[in-house]
């Protein structure tokens, strides 16, 4: 099941994600407290989100063959894809629902038969709905071999609507998946600030990457497969004093 980043903030789905952290990782929530460690250090872990957006969106396409549909490319499925007729600019749109600020747009090509059909298409981020060819060109699909999956970079184009084209007469546009990564509402500068009670010691860079590492492997099993988790900077690290015993109280004999 995907969940809508309007329906559930991040923050409090990391401090829920890491509930099932490894044994040598344990947590607790707080709502501003940063993340402690044993020996009464206070480290505060700050790692970037950026999501597939496309996941939250809806697809439509100029023609539907075959009942290959436009929701195929949106479903995860790399052996299920969209099919327009043979026809004059045959387009495939994904309406993100908000704007965005797109970063990247990756495209996964047909394994089997017709990767050829695929070259020469067009990736455009824009906000006009009703004419998808007015929309900035973000980059040109030179070619994809069968079955791969290419990049391409936007540069934080803005826009609501990403539009995948081919210019031309008599031609078929064919996607088995489309991702698309960027910022905007609930995702821009995206923090998580988690307290965490671990027996590692966070100043160590390679320490560091395992921690993100597994904390990827948690989102990756909650069906979090798009997720990428950076640190923005060094941990900050503080000695918290111990708390002092509390004094004991004189018990008088009764006699």
């Amino acid at each position: 099941m995907t969940t809508n980043p309007n329906q559930m903030g991040l923050l409090n789905l990391a401090i829920n994600l890491t509930q099932t952290l490894p044994s040598n990782i344990t947590t607790n929530q707080t709502e501003t407290s940063p993340l402690t460690i044993t020996h009464h250090n206070t480290v505060r872990l700050e790692y970037s989100v950026t999501m597939n957006l496309a996941k939250w969106g809806t697809a439509f396409q100029s023609t539907v063959a075959n009942d290959w549909y436009a929701q195929n490319a949106l479903d995860g499925l790399s052996y299920t894809c969209t099919h327009t007729a043979d026809q004059t600019d045959p387009w495939w749109k994904l309406d993100l629902m908000k704007m965005y600020s797109v970063n990247r747009v990756t495209i996964t090509n047909r394994a089997v038969c017709c990767e050829s059909r695929i070259n020469g298409a067009e990736i455009r981020v824009g906000n006009n709905f009703s004419d998808v060819f007015s929309n900035p060109v973000c980059a040109v699909v030179s070619t994809i071999p069968a079955g791969a999956t290419y990049s391409y970079s936007c540069h934080g184009m803005e826009g609501r609507y990403v539009t995948v084209n081919i210019p031309g007469d008599l031609r078929v546009l064919t996607l088995c998946e489309v991702e698309v990564y960027g910022e905007g509402p609930l995702l821009k500068r995206t923090f998580l600030k988690l307290k965490l009670k671990s027996s590692w010691s966070l100043s160590d860079p390679a320490v560091r990457v395992q921690l993100l590492s597994q904390l990827q492997s948690v989102l990756e099993e909650r069906g979090f497969s798009d997720v990428t988790l950076q640190w923005t900077q060094p941990p900050e690290q503080e000695v918290k004093p111990k708390e002092a015993a509390p004094a004991k109280c004189a018990v008088r004999k009764r006699r």
